[in-house]
């Protein structure tokens, strides 16, 4: 009994090593690298003055040439006329590609310290159930293998949606890097 005791204390202490501590201020981590430090602002500001602006002024470009031959301003309905006369859509469909880069940056770093957040408190959780295992022994003995086998249920389910969520991260952290590093003025 004191042997599975120890091992389930090694087991717990890994845990706490690998997740609760490493993730524990993750949330706030990827807040300052990623917002305090500027880096997020910098690549949706490239999205969107080097994807975006120019797009749209590609389309506004488009609209005065069509209108070269005319002397006086246009109104709201001649501009209509106008943009139904040019082919603006590879344009709009541009700039609708560097709104949703945007989006996806901005969508990714919130599931970041969604997850981060989640990793922890699994990790916290599943502990706290393995360490409920061995004490299952001094519970009354109708209720030993019922409780034994709910916390060994339970610390298997944990460890899936725990291990689950840790592996989410790092994709989402991998796809989140991508885009930066695609959204990133060099030099």
């Amino acid at each position: 009994m004191i042997t599975f005791f120890l091992a389930v204390i090694a087991w717990d202490t890994l845990w706490l090593q690998i997740l609760v501590v490493q993730f524990f201020r993750k949330a706030e981590t990827l807040h300052k690298d990623y917002v305090t430090d500027g880096v997020l602002d910098s690549a949706l500001s490239f999205v969107e003055t080097k994807k975006l602006i120019p797009t749209l002024a590609n389309i506004f470009v488009r609209a005065r040439d069509a209108q070269s031959g005319r002397r006086r301003t246009i109104g709201s309905e001649e501009l209509q006329e106008m943009l139904q006369e040019i082919d603006y859509i590879p344009d709009f469909k541009l700039a609708q590609t560097a709104m949703d880069e945007s989006n996806e940056l901005k969508a990714l770093f919130d599931c970041l310290q969604y997850s981060a957040r989640s990793v922890w408190k699994l990790g916290l959780v599943h502990i706290v159930i393995v360490f409920c295992i061995p004490l299952s022994h001094w519970i009354p003995q109708w209720c030993e293998v019922v409780g034994m086998k709910l916390s060994i249920i339970l610390a298997v389910g944990t460890f899936c949606v725990a291990i689950k969520t840790f592996v989410g991260f790092q994709k989402q952290m991998d796809q989140f890097l991508d885009l930066l590093k695609k959204n990133r003025e060099i030099g």
